[in-house]
C-alpha cells in the first residue's frame, strides 16, 4: 500500500480538528509519525488503499522520502502525558474507549466549530493535577495496556515528542535544534542501542519521579 502523510495542520483550530477528526476513520492504517528532512517537517504516516483516500486530508508521499525519514520512537516515558497534555478526545472515540474499559462518562466537554463538518463535541481528558491526562499510569498508558493503542485519542496516537528515533534500521536521539529555512528542525545523532536504552530510561526515571511528586502534594497533611 502507498504512503500518505497527513496535510500539514495551520494553526486555525477549525482546519485543524478536521483534519484529526476524518483521520480518525484511518486509525488502522496509522504507520508513524515521521520527521522528513527534505520538507522539515513532522508529520504522521498512513499505509491506505488507493480506493479509500481523501486528498482534503492527505498528501501522497514517495516510498524513498519515507524511508530516508525519521520514525518517532515512543519510549513510554509518560512526558507526553503527566503535564498540560492537551489530552482530547472526540464522542466517537470517548464512547469507543468508555466502552472497552468499562469506564463512567465523567469528562467535561465543549462545543467546537469543525471545518465542512459543524459543531462538534470534544471531551477533555488533561482533567489531572497539572494537566495530566485521566489515562496515564506509570506503567503506562491504561488505554494502550488495557484496549490496544488503536482505540487511544488520534492527537495522542500521532504525537510524539521527537527525541528517540529510528532510521534505516538505526537508532537516534535528539541533541539540539538550529533554525533553518524559517523552521526550527531537530539534529539527530546515531546512537547504539545501549545509548538509546540508557537515555529512556533516564527519562522515564525523571517523569516518574515528577508524577510521584505531585501526586505526594496532593496528599492531605497529617494532622
Amino acid at each position: 500500500m502507498p504512503y500518505y502523510a497527513l496535510l500539514e495542520p495551520t494553526g486555525e483550530e477549525s482546519y485543524d480538528l478536521f483534519l484529526l477528526y476524518k483521520a480518525c476513520k484511518y486509525k488502522s492504517f496509522f504507520y508513524g509519525t515521521f520527521y522528513f528532512p527534505r520538507r522539515r517537517e513532522l508529520r504522521p504516516v498512513f499505509r491506505i488503499p488507493r480506493v479509500d483516500i481523501r486528498d482534503d486530508i492527505f498528501e501522497r508521499v514517495p516510498a524513498s522520502e519515507v524511508e530516508d525519514a525519521y520514525k518517532m520512537l515512543c519510549v513510554k516515558c509518560g512526558r507526553c502525558c503527566v503535564m498540560d497534555s492537551g489530552a482530547f478526545a472526540f464522542k466517537d472515540e470517548i464512547f469507543r474507549i468508555m466502552d472497552k474499559l468499562g469506564i463512567p462518562m465523567d469528562f467535561p466537554s465543549r462545543e467546537v466549530r469543525v471545518h465542512r463538518v459543524g459543531r462538534v463535541l470534544i471531551y477533555d481528558l488533561a482533567i489531572e493535577e497539572g494537566g495530566r491526562c485521566y489515562f496515564y499510569t506509570p506503567e503506562g498508558c491504561l488505554i494502550e495496556r488495557q484496549a490496544s493503542w488503536r482505540l487511544k485519542p488520534m492527537i495522542c496516537l500521532i504525537h510524539h515528542c521527537s527525541v528517540f528515533a529510528e532510521r534505516r534500521g538505526k537508532l537516534y536521539i535528539k541533541v539540539s535544534v538550529r533554525r533553518e529555512g524559517g523552521k526550527f528542525v531537530p539534529v539527530y545523532r546515531e546512537v547504539s542501542r545501549e545509548e538509546f536504552d540508557r537515555v529512556a530510561e533516564g527519562v522515564r526515571r525523571d517523569v516518574y519521579r515528577l508524577y510521584m511528586r505531585r501526586l505526594k502534594g496532593r496528599e492531605p497533611s497529617p494532622s
